[in-house]
């Protein structure tokens, strides 16, 4: 990982938890590192702009998953609403950790895009979406 986004996200996501889910964070020592027992759930996110492209990837463990979303949706850890959906909370989590590192300027990209996408006016702004498989 290069320097400058590894800084980036070592200020940010702390930041982003903090103000998303009420979460407070530390570095772990390496003798704290988990070992091989350590089951975690994960999510990754592809990006690519500004002539660079990659995948931030995330792990953590199920109990502080369990945390995070509850905490984004405002419901008691023990909800059994189902409305807690563990794996979306880390998804979303690290999109918005991305958002706010990567900030990729899209111009210069739309030019080799299908834009049959879908096409929104949001506030009079055009909003674009597509789907590539």
């Amino acid at each position: 990982m290069n320097a400058e986004l590894m800084d980036a996200l070592k200020s940010t996501a702390p930041r982003i938890l903090e103000e998303a889910a009420f979460l407070f964070s530390d570095d772990l020592p390496l003798e704290e590192y988990p070992d091989a027992k350590w089951k975690p759930i994960g999510a990754q996110i592809q990006y690519a702009g500004e002539g660079r492209k990659g995948i931030l990837r995330v792990w953590a463990g199920v109990g502080m998953v369990r945390t995070l979303a509850a905490n984004m949706l405002g419901l008691e850890e023990d909800d059994e609403s189902g409305a807690i959906q563990i794996g979306d909370a880390l998804a979303e989590l690290l999109n918005t950790i991305a958002g706010n590192v990567l900030k990729l300027d899209a111009a210069g990209w739309m030019e080799d895009v299908d834009k049959s996408g879908l096409w929104f006016s949001v506030e009079g702004h055009p909003f674009f979406l597509l789907e590539e498989s």
